[in-house]
Formats: C-alpha cells, structure tokens, sequence
C-alpha cells in the first residue's frame, strides 16, 4: 500500500548507505516528489528533495495491476545527492508544522515552541508573520531544528 511510502523512504535514509533507490509510488506523490515548488511541499517532500535528485522513469497504469487500483504508480528513480547523515528526529520536528496546512506557521506551533521567540529567527530568514510552513525549503527547516532541538 502506498500510504507507507514515506515511512519506508526516511527508514532508507537512515542506512546511509543506499546510493541508488528505484520506487514505486502512487503517480501524484511523484509528481509532488519531483514538480513541486516549495510552496507545495510537505514535511516529507522537503526531506526527499534535499536528499535525493529524482526523475520519474515510467508511468503504471492502474490496469496494469490485479485488482484494478484506483490511481495510476510512477516508478521513480532516487539519487542520493549528499553525504550528510539524515537524523530521524529531524522529520519529528518539523512534521508538526505541516499539519494544519493552512493556518499560518506561528498558529501552527508544536507546544515546546514559544511564538516570541521564533517570530524573530524567522524575520531574520526574511519572512513574516504570516508564513506557513510550506514556504520553507528544508535548509530553514534545518537552521530551526539546530535551533530548537533538544
């Protein structure tokens, strides 16, 4: 089932040892994957794209498949990029932001967060109050993981 993908793709990450990933995922997570803006990613997408270049090597149609499944897969192909080690507690943090979707970061933020003293990092990041989470690429996610984590 497709609802593991990310579960099994940050486990990979964590051997740091897999150079190369081939994977089958549901056709609209690879164009996510692959075609997003940041403005569009989540928690997960913004980890994958900083780790891996990624191209899609075929389209699966659903008919393809016994029984007939109601979306079509993409084989898509994961070249890591980077070295650095992926830190689990990485996704942890950040992933709390992401849930709520819409609201805007500082209403979004986990309890151990205090919004006086996030709002002035992100500024200095040249956002403001009004930023959500999406609109952060993954070396900002970073810069406020070193920050904030325990």
């Amino acid at each position: 089932p497709y609802s593991i993908t990310t579960p099994i793709l940050l486990k990979c990450l964590a051997f740091n040892k897999i150079k190369t990933l081939y994977i089958m995922v549901q056709k609209e997570v690879a164009d996510k994957w692959i075609y997003s803006k940041t403005s569009n990613r989540n928690a997960a997408t913004n980890i994958i794209n900083y780790y891996f270049d990624m191209r899609k090597v075929m389209t699966i149609k659903n008919i393809n498949f016994v029984p007939v499944p109601k979306v079509d897969s993409a084989m898509v192909l994961l070249n890591k990029k980077t070295d650095e080690q992926y830190d689990p507690q990485f996704y942890k943090f950040i992933r709390p932001f992401f849930l709520a979707k819409r609201k805007k970061l500082i209403n979004n933020l986990p309890p151990n967060i205090d919004k006086k003293r996030i709002l002035p990092i992100l500024q200095e990041m040249g956002f403001d109050s009004n930023v959500r989470a999406e609109a952060l690429d993954y070396n900002h996610w970073r810069k406020l993981y070193n920050l904030f984590k325990k």
